[in-house]
C-alpha cells in the first residue's frame, strides 16, 4: 500500500498566506463473487483521493503574537464526482490583552446550509464564554437555501466555564436548546423549541482556607440539571442534581456523603422526585482516639407514594470508634431498626470479636404529612 501526501504554503510573516492540501492512498477491497479469472474472490487496490483543502489567511490566527487574523478555506472531496461534499468556511481570531476572541463558521453545499459555529470569547486564566449554533453570516448571502427549509433542525448551546486550570476546567454552566420547526408544540402551533436545559458542573478540588483556630478543608463535586420551559416543556423544574461534599474543620470535625435528587414529570405531575442520601452526615474527633459520627442512608419520596421513603426521616447510624496503638474497638447503633453492634480488633487479626445486639433504640420514621 502507497500513499502520497501533498502540503504547500506560500506567504510573508504574519501578512498574507496561502495554504494547499490533498493526497490520495490506495486501500484494499474485497472483489465481487461474480468477477472472473484470477481476480475472483481476490483483492485488488483502489485509489482514495484525501480532502482537498486551499485556504488563505490575512494576518495570523496565533493569538500568542497578538496579531490578529482570518483564514478563509474550501475542501471538497475529490471520491464524489459530483462535487456535493464542498464546504467552505472562515475563521477569525484576535487579541486585546489579556482577552482573546475566535469565531468559525462552515457552510456544507451537501445541504446547502450552515454545518458548524463557533464563538469564543475568554479571558487567560480566568474564564470563557462560548456559542454555538447561532449564524452570523447566514447562508442565504452565498445562495445557500435549503431545499427543505422545514426539515432542518438546529442546536444552539452557550457556555460559560473556568479558565482558571490550564489542565482542567473547574466549573461550567451550559444552555442548549434545539429549534424544531417540524415540533407541533403544546399551544397546538408548529415549530418551537425544545430540549431545553441549563446545566451546572463544579470539580473544586481539596482547599485549605488557615484561620485563627485553624484550618478548614473541603472538596466539592456537583452536577445538576434544570429542565426549563419551552415549546415542548410546560414547566421549569430540576431534573436531577448530585452532591459529593468532604469538609474538614480545624481537624476536628467533618461533613461527608453523597446526596442525589431525581425527577420525573409526567404531564402536570411528578412521577418521581426523590432525594438519596449516601452516608451523609458529620463525624467529629473527640480525642486524639476516640471519632463519633453520625450517617444517614436513605431515600425521601416527595410525591407521597411511599410511605416507606417518607421525606425528612433522621434515623442515622450513629458509630463510635476508640483507636489505641494495640486494640480498637467499634461499635454502631442502626436507628432505623435499633440494632447495637460491637467489634474488638487486635493487629495482625483480620477479624476480631463481633456481637449484634437488638434493642429498643430505634426512632420511628416521619408520617411525610
Amino acid at each position: 500500500e502507497t500513499e502520497t501526501t501533498i502540503e504547500a504554503e506560500l506567504g510573508y510573516a504574519n501578512v498574507f498566506n496561502v495554504d494547499l492540501a490533498g493526497g490520495n492512498e490506495y486501500e484494499t477491497v474485497e472483489n465481487d463473487d461474480g468477477m472472473d479469472g484470477d481476480e475472483a474472490d481476490g483483492e485488488t487496490l483502489r485509489r482514495v483521493y484525501k480532502p482537498f483543502t486551499i485556504g488563505a489567511t490575512l494576518g495570523s490566527l496565533d493569538q500568542a503574537d497578538e496579531v490578529p487574523g482570518v483564514r478563509f478555506s474550501y475542501e471538497r472531496d475529490l471520491n464524489v464526482p459530483t462535487g456535493e461534499t464542498q464546504e467552505l468556511g472562515y475563521e477569525a481570531t484576535g487579541r486585546y490583552g489579556p482577552v482573546t476572541a475566535r469565531l468559525e463558521q462552515t457552510f456544507n453545499f451537501a445541504d446547502n446550509t450552515v454545518d458548524d459555529t463557533l464563538y469564543n470569547l475568554t479571558w487567560e486564566d480566568a474564564v470563557s464564554l462560548e456559542a454555538t449554533g447561532f449564524t452570523l453570516v447566514p447562508p442565504s448571502l452565498l445562495g445557500l437555501t435549503p431545499e427543505d427549509e422545514a426539515g432542518f433542525e438546529s442546536d444552539f448551546s452557550v457556555r460559560l466555564r473556568d479558565e482558571t486550570d490550564p489542565n482542567d476546567n473547574l466549573w461550567s454552566l451550559t444552555y442548549s436548546t434545539t429549534f424544531d420547526p417540524d415540533l407541533t408544540n403544546r399551544l397546538g402551533g408548529v415549530g418551537g423549541y425544545r430540549n431545553s436545559r441549563l446545566q451546572l458542573l463544579a470539580d473544586l478540588p481539596s482547599t485549605y482556607i488557615g484561620t485563627a483556630i485553624g484550618d478548614v478543608g473541603f472538596r466539592i463535586n456537583l452536577s445538576s440539571e434544570l429542565l426549563l420551559a419551552d415549546a415542548q416543556l410546560a414547566q421549569t423544574y430540576l431534573r436531577n442534581a448530585e452532591l459529593t461534599l468532604f469538609s474538614d474543620f480545624f481537624s476536628r470535625v467533618g461533613v461527608q456523603g453523597r446526596l442525589e435528587y431525581n425527577a420525573t414529570l409526567s404531564g402536570d405531575d411528578f412521577t418521581r422526585s426523590a432525594l438519596t442520601l449516601d452516608e451523609f452526615g458529620v463525624t467529629a474527633r473527640v480525642t486524639d482516639e476516640v471519632y463519633v459520627s453520625a450517617l444517614l442512608d436513605d431515600v425521601w419520596d416527595f410525591t407521597g407514594n411511599s410511605a416507606e421513603q417518607s421525606p425528612f426521616t433522621f434515623q442515622p447510624t450513629l458509630y463510635v470508634t476508640w483507636n489505641r496503638c494495640c486494640w480498637a474497638l467499634y461499635s454502631s447503633l442502626d436507628t432505623e431498626n435499633g440494632t447495637l453492634r460491637i467489634a474488638l480488633g487486635f493487629p495482625g487479626e483480620e477479624t476480631g470479636f463481633q456481637q449484634a445486639f437488638d434493642t429498643p433504640l430505634a426512632l420511628p420514621r416521619s408520617r411525610g404529612e
